[in-house]
């Protein structure tokens, strides 16, 4: 061409044929961008031929695509104005496989456009607000922050002169900042920020109902997202909720309503909580299958922007339909979420391949659970390509991800019957934990534990017989009736043919009757007696309902029912309850073996967390009630969490973060902060017999609170040397049994602001502690030896069985009591038990109602005082 420097004649014709080749082509893409390699070289080729092509028609550089445009703005001499022509040919909203050049053509133009503005001070603000949204699609976060700061502050100074003009642009600058905030991760400063959005749209919409409606709903919908990072998981979904329903009043007057209904329902199905109540687990897909219908009627009338929301809400939905177990509706929208992102990556592949790696992903393991293995390794051989390819421009972000994919690759392998990868544990690096635990010390306010009246202590009824022989030697007639009192039935029987009553007789009238029926019974007659309403205070449970583990089953607080948790001979899982009054037994839920905690809130009625077949749905808080089951919370802040039934609720202490939540109606589900308490997390819980207070650990702190977890009663340090607590039980109104780490029991006091230990013992780790004050023992499993250890509830000395369990002690495997006082359920191989009237080898499962006349009489005769 003319102008070029080099030893060989320039070609006259060079021009006419290079401009005629871009012009007559009807896609110049490639003619344009090697034009544009060229002119990056060779600056007569910009000016001579270049722009004056893109000068007489600048729609030719947005028809050329992406590539073209980021070349044309890194060329060092292009004229502002062409520039600013250039873009105002690219269409609003921007296509996905623009916003790349597009936004390098803005930031370029970024002092242009403010010279241009002048000194329209609001104009400077809007352009700085839009360069951080250009500076943010191009990965450059710190610098979109500091740009959106700087407008938050030209628009703060004019409202401060002008707030009926301005208040709303600083709501909306201040909606930008809070995202590049959170972006950056700041999420404190984020949420703070866009409380500050929420309370100034509020103000104006109070003022313009119908104007700024709108900005309400969506200030909401941002606001719940924050407080979810911010993990405030109950404000969260009460800021969505009433998002929703702004939108959804909207929607009558207003068609955009219906776009920010969609987002709001997106963004609903990926909060923590779900709300509470009942209903089928088909509901849980409900508000999630109302944004997909949502957004494919918007993607069909403008499919430009709405069609990746439409991916990303199908992802969601995936997720939905796999928890609700109907894996073949999930294949069929990860296969729509698939073909949609191929159809984005192909556009905008940098933006856009990680949401097609993720489809495909998500389509595997959908595949997989729809028994459709073969299917499922070709789908998870592309994510795993994917991925490869992302890892290689960016390990630091995607070397993380492509490990994931490869393991489970490597499950839908197995599930087709083909040999794994071995890459993935070759590139799996080992976790390395900490031995040390950060617990900084934090003042804590507390109300105190009011003490609970409660009978003296009573003796020891193993040595009844050798107290009585040393009161009767002194003659102390009225400390010998006492003791005869204190002991059960059978004792008392024996011991009361010893008064003489022609030396001494009961003050009362009502007692003299006692003492003389107690002399008309011999022992082994009450023996007898006591034997068959014992019997009668036991009751079977049926075969399908033997606890097998004692994990897996829990009494309801202050109510006659029983949740056991089974696993069937084809490894489903059964989850039942039996009313201990009427014998009906409820089936709550069946299928794959899934949960980890529970809790019994009566009969027909339960919670649990469960994982379901990750990563498609991971960790849930779900309810039970009859045949529906509804999730209430869901993601990885609930795994590991341990549940406690309540007098009116239910508790959920959380593992993975210093929190807990807490049911104390249908309706309400609350989330409670326990780092105020100085708690890491909460995941050991003692709920007391009364089920209104309880205590919360997380193993080395013991916190006394409400059921309600409002106020904290008192607070303690576990001894370092007990290596923290491993479990906990109560054994009585106002004290505290717990087994440590390093082995070992605590008895503590709760009476006051600080608890304190009353008594200990030195012994092996126990776990599955009980405690049964009515037959005078706590205890617990040593896992170890494979054996129960019974120990006194006041100085921890061990002691044999209990009378009720010494005939079947040695084939035991589980005790459980009921945290209110009432049952106790015991298991094992007892038809081995020698005189057991059933000589089988199988397991059996016994549960004793403590408040049962027959059990009544197995206890001391205390009540038995003159009126």
């Amino acid at each position: 061409m003319p102008g070029h420097t080099a030893d060989y004649p320039p070609q006259r014709w060079a021009f006419g044929t290079a401009t005629e080749a871009v012009r007559r082509v009807r896609r110049p893409t490639r003619a344009l961008t090697t034009l544009a390699a060229a002119a990056a070289r060779w600056p007569h080729v910009r000016r001579d031929l270049l722009y004056p092509l893109l000068d007489a028609d600048p729609a030719r550089a947005v028809a050329a695509g992406n590539a073209f445009i980021v070349a044309q703005a890194q060329l060092p001499d292009t004229a502002p104005e062409l520039l600013l022509t250039v873009v105002a040919q690219i269409p609003d909203p921007v296509p996905d496989d623009l916003v790349t050049g597009r936004a390098l053509l803005r930031v370029r133009l970024l002092e242009h456009r403010l010279a241009l503005a002048g000194e329209d001070r609001a104009a400077q603000a809007r352009i700085l607000v839009n360069h951080g949204s250009d500076l943010q699609s191009l990965g450059r976060d710190e610098e979109a922050a500091e740009a959106v700061r700087q407008a938050v502050g030209i628009f703060e100074d004019l409202a401060a002169a002008d707030p009926d003009s301005y208040q709303v642009d600083v709501a909306r600058s201040l909606t930008n900042y809070a995202h590049h905030l959170s972006d950056l991760g700041c999420n404190d400063e984020a949420l703070a920020v866009q409380q500050r959005v929420v309370a100034v749209f509020r103000r104006l919409a109070d003022a313009a109902p119908e104007q700024y409606g709108l900005d309400v709903a969506a200030a909401l919908d941002n606001h719940a997202l924050q407080l979810e990072s911010a993990h405030r998981w109950e404000e969260a979904y009460r800021a969505s909720q009433e998002a929703i329903a702004r939108y959804r009043d909207r929607m009558r007057t207003d068609p955009r309503a219906r776009a920010g209904l969609a987002i709001a329902l997106t963004n609903a199905s990926t909060l923590t909580l779900r709300g509470t109540g009942t209903g089928g687990a088909e509901e849980g897909a409900g508000a999630t299958g109302e944004a997909v219908a949502l957004w494919r009627e918007l993607a069909a009338g403008d499919p430009g922007p709405h069609r990746a929301y439409l991916g990303v809400a199908l992802i969601n939905l995936v997720h939905e339909l796999a928890g609700a177990g109907r894996p073949h509706e999930a294949v069929a929208a990860a296969q729509e979420s698939v073909e949609i992102y191929r159809w984005l990556a192909r556009a905008d592949p940098d933006a856009q391949e990680e949401g097609l790696a993720t489809a495909l992903g998500l389509l595997r393991d959908a595949l997989v659970l729809a028994g459709r293995a073969a299917q499922a390794v070709t789908a998870g051989a592309e994510c795993v390509t994917v991925f490869r390819n992302l890892a290689a421009r960016a390990p630091d972000r995607y070397e993380r991800r492509l490990r994931g994919a490869l393991r489970r690759q490597n499950d839908a392998l197995q599930a087709a019957g083909q040999p794994p990868d071995p890459e993935a544990d070759r590139s799996s690096p080992k976790a390395s934990l900490p031995n040390t635990v950060d617990r900084p010390a934090v003042p804590v306010s507390v109300d105190g534990w009011d003490p609970t009246p409660v009978p003296g202590r009573l003796p020891p009824t193993q040595r009844s017989a050798e107290t009585g022989r040393r009161l009767a030697r002194a003659g102390d007639w009225s400390g010998y009736w006492q003791l005869v009192r204190s002991v059960p039935l059978v004792d008392a029987a024996e011991l009361a043919r010893r008064i003489p009553l022609r030396q001494w007789r009961p003050p009362a009238e009502a007692e003299l009757e006692v003492l003389e029926m107690l002399r008309d019974i011999t022992p082994r007659r009450a023996a007898r007696l006591v034997e068959r309403l014992a019997e009668s205070a036991t009751i079977r449970v049926p075969e399908e309902l033997t606890v097998h583990n004692r994990d897996y089953a829990d009494f309801g607080h202050g109510r006659s029912a029983l949740l056991v948790v089974t696993i069937e001979a084809d490894m489903s899982e059964v989850v039942r309850t039996l009313d201990l009054e009427s014998g009906r037994q409820t089936t709550l839920a069946e299928g794959k073996a899934a949960l980890a905690s529970i809790a019994c809130l009566g009969a027909g009625q339960a919670v649990g967390t469960r994982r379901r077949d990750a990563p498609l749905t991971g960790f849930e808080l779900v309810r039970f009630d009859g045949p529906h089951t509804r999730v209430l919370a869901s993601g990885a802040a609930v795994s590991g969490a341990r549940l406690a039934a309540t007098a009116s609720g239910f508790v959920a202490g959380l593992r993975l973060a210093p929190a807990a939540l807490v049911a104390t109606s249908v309706d309400d589900l609350r989330q409670t902060d326990l780092a105020q308490w100085g708690l890491a997390h909460g995941d050991l819980l003692a709920v007391n017999p009364a089920g209104d207070r309880l205590v919360i650990s997380d193993r080395h702190r013991l916190v006394t609170v409400d059921q309600q977890l409002e106020r904290a009663l008192g607070v303690a340090t576990v001894p370092e040397d007990f290596g923290g607590v491993r479990d906990m039980v109560f054994c009585g109104p106002d004290r505290l049994l717990t087994s440590g780490d390093a082995g070992g029991l605590l008895v503590w006091d709760l009476h006051g602001h600080r608890p304190y230990v009353t008594a200990a013992h030195r012994g092996p780790a126990l776990r599955n502690l009980f405690a049964v004050p009515a037959w005078g023992a706590v205890g617990g499993t040593d896992r170890r030896k494979h054996r129960l250890r019974f120990h006194d509830p006041h100085t921890l000395r061990p002691i044999p069985p209990p009378v009720p369990l010494r005939a079947v002690a040695e084939h035991l495997d589980f005790v459980l009591s009921s945290a209110d006082g009432r049952y106790v359920a015991y298991g094992g191989q007892l038809g081995l038990a020698a005189g057991h009237r059933r000589h089988t080898v199988g397991r059996h499962t016994l549960v004793h109602d403590l408040d049962h006349p027959g059990a009544v009489l197995q206890r001391p005769l205390t009540g038995c005082s003159a009126p």
